[in-house]
């Protein structure tokens, strides 16, 4: 009796009530925060949707920065804070559209038998988990196996040489002083009094402080956000396999950077033929290096984890084969009587960043590729 009651007319306030209260806003932090059925779409729809992403992206540096800032240095505080303002609200708007493109109704989650996983899920959002987003870290650490310990051998050769005010050693002997400093005072020397110097310029200036902030934290973040966290769920979903998804999603990255020949052109400080191949250069390096990490937010799902490792490759930059010079003119150049020695270590790094990438004790990412076993529990 009961259960007629409540399906008859005059009850209908409560049925009405359930489907009243689920407006857009329900619907939009549902499928962002909890039901997410990843929707599969063609490949003639996701690879428009990448290019235009990279483009918006690429847009907001210049619409939602007026261009009274655009015309100041690269570095000025003004311009570092438009720009990180413009990359924000980029980010966040693209994030909001993600699960209403690509989510399924919740009731074809439930009809489908989905997986109850957020879209935020989808995109690499997830708690850090220090195994798991170290270890690629450690795998990026690897890769600079040359370099950390050409900076270690700096202090070593310190001891015996000459040391300059700004850390870098040159190879003229001291003539009045003892044969060894100690590796402490050394190490003073080459390291803690530049650090403590980066960090009086950081106190005085405040573009310094920004530019840090720009390079090592908002810059990898927002970029890991936008060229892995949105594009390579959308390109996976169109059923490309992982290893072309891996090759084809660093493209839109590295062509995202070409804009700043624009920016150089404008300028007309350099000529054109060393604009554009310095650009080719860089559109190389960035591909070759969105290649990596979408591999690896492939393999992890971890935003945290890829980001980390775009910090850390910001910081240390493209690699310094200055210790093949004895001339001075670089800051390794105080290297070169270990120039073989720097040299082995590198193809070691190397080595052992290539093996990390196969299973086995050496491997240093889960024998399961996270992101697809999301998508498609059931294989491609």
């Amino acid at each position: 009796k009961q259960e007629a009651i409540s399906s008859a007319p005059g009850n209908t306030r409560s049925n009405m009530t359930s489907t009243t209260t689920k407006t857009p806003t329900t619907t939009f932090s549902n499928r962002l925060l909890h039901h997410c059925q990843h929707e599969d779409l063609p490949l003639w729809t996701t690879i428009p949707y990448c290019a235009t992403v990279s483009i918006c992206f690429v847009l907001s540096l210049y619409i939602l920065v007026p261009p009274s800032v655009r015309s100041l240095p690269r570095d000025n505080v003004r311009h570092i804070k438009w720009r990180m303002f413009a990359v924000f609200v980029f980010t966040t708007i693209s994030i909001c559209v993600y699960p209403f493109i690509f989510c399924s109704e919740e009731e074809t989650l439930l009809n489908n038998g989905g997986r109850r996983m957020s879209a935020l899920r989808f995109m690499g959002f997830s708690s850090f988990d220090a195994w798991r987003d170290l270890l690629i870290l450690l795998h990026v650490c690897s890769l600079y196996l040359g370099p950390i310990v050409a900076s270690l051998l700096k202090i070593h050769v310190a001891r015996t040489n000459l040391v300059l005010n700004g850390g870098f050693v040159t190879t003229t002997k001291l003539r009045n002083a003892p044969l060894t400093i100690g590796y402490t005072q050394a190490a003073r020397k080459v390291v803690l009094e530049p650090f403590s110097n980066r960090l009086s310029n950081i106190q005085h200036d405040p573009s310094v402080c920004f530019g840090i902030m720009r390079d090592l934290f908002v810059a990898p973040f927002a970029e890991e956000i936008v060229f892995r966290g949105l594009l390579i769920p959308v390109l996976l979903s169109s059923h490309l396999s992982p290893t072309a998804t891996s090759w084809i999603a660093p493209l839109f990255f590295g062509t995202a950077h070409i804009h700043h020949a624009y920016q150089r052109l404008q300028s007309k400080a350099e000529s054109p033929r060393i604009i554009w191949l310095t650009t080719l250069l860089q559109f190389s390096y960035t591909s070759l290096f969105g290649a990596y990490v979408s591999h690896a937010f492939l393999r992890t799902g971890s935003l945290i984890g890829v980001t980390l490792g775009h910090s850390f490759c910001n910081y240390w930059g493209l690699p310094n084969l200055g210790f093949w010079s004895r001339s001075g003119h670089s800051e390794l150049s105080c290297l070169y009587g270990y120039r073989w020695i720097v040299t082995v270590v590198y193809v070691l790094g190397i080595s052992i960043f290539w093996r990390g990438f196969f299973p086995g004790h050496w491997s240093f990412f889960p024998e399961e590729s996270f992101l697809p076993s999301l998508l498609f529990p059931h294989g491609l």
